[in-house]
């Protein structure tokens, strides 16, 4: 019975495997959890997103729409309030060094969708896009086509596609010849395969 319990207990402290898509399990679990538990200095428990640049810095989106960057020679996070946007749910590297967020509201949910721009050196937001073809869009994922190319599924458009350096948005409708045959405009996900 011993050694029963002694391996059990053994599973739940170890350290978990590191993953290639989220290496930053053990950190929050064992050291950071306080610091966004503490919305004094978090602003939001609701942690929407969690990416690692191809700098290796940690950057955090949260239900409230903002964004918030780790700074480890502080042991920190610096905060970034974007006013007026929903949840933010997309993180990924963008051209010239930016980062390319997507943000999507829930049913009963306030704020502005789409996609913007943080310029990570002068850490600042950039809109680029014109409300009246991103602002209602609720982003659900974001994959990296090629170049500058984008593709964007939404909760409520379908599918776009866009390019970061001109910021221009083009939707791709699912057009079909059967009357009977309705597509809808909700896309969970989409994925890019090797």
């Amino acid at each position: 019975l011993f050694y029963i319990v002694y391996f059990l207990f053994f599973l739940m402290i170890r350290r978990p495997p590191r993953s290639t898509l989220f290496p930053y399990t053990t950190l929050f679990r064992s050291r950071y959890l306080s610091i966004m538990a503490d919305q004094s200095k978090f602003g939001s428990n609701h942690i929407s997103k969690i990416f690692e640049d191809k700098d290796k810095r940690l950057w955090v989106g949260t239900g409230d729409g903002n964004l918030h960057f780790y700074n480890r020679a502080e042991d920190r996070f610096e905060h970034f309030t974007a006013e007026g946007k929903a949840e933010l749910r997309e993180i990924l590297d963008g051209p010239d060094n930016n980062l390319l967020l997507g943000y999507g509201a829930h049913v009963l949910q306030e704020g502005k969708g789409g996609i913007s721009q943080f310029d990570k050196k002068n850490q600042r937001y950039q809109d680029n896009l014109p409300d009246s073809s991103n602002s209602n869009l609720s982003i659900t994922k974001i994959v990296h086509k090629g170049e500058s190319n984008y593709w964007v599924s939404t909760y409520n458009s379908g599918l776009y596609e866009y390019n970061a350096e001109t910021n221009e948005i083009q939707d791709h409708q699912i057009a079909s010849n059967d009357p009977n045959l309705q597509v809808p405009d909700i896309l969970i996900g989409i994925f890019k395969d090797k």
